[in-house]
């Protein structure tokens, strides 16, 4: 229930914000802090999804953060 309320409040506030000219239609990242947990990464990271999944890798080979809470690389 609070999920979907969420949802929506974020719609109606980015419909007014988009009318009012405050949105482009231009895609932007998301702020992490501020987003539910079904977002896609490319949603918050953008374009910089590529190289923060192959600095992961390279420093948590063994998939270590991966066994923590919070957005998966």
């Amino acid at each position: 229930m609070f999920v979907a309320a969420v949802e929506e409040s974020v719609n109606r506030l980015s419909a007014v914000a988009k009318a009012e000219g405050l949105l482009s239609d231009r895609p932007m990242a998301l702020y992490g802090n501020y987003v539910d947990a079904n977002t896609p990464l490319v949603d918050i990271y953008g374009g910089n999804l590529p190289k923060l999944r192959a600095l992961k890798a390279k420093i948590d080979p063994d998939d270590v953060m991966g066994l923590t809470g919070g957005f998966k690389f």
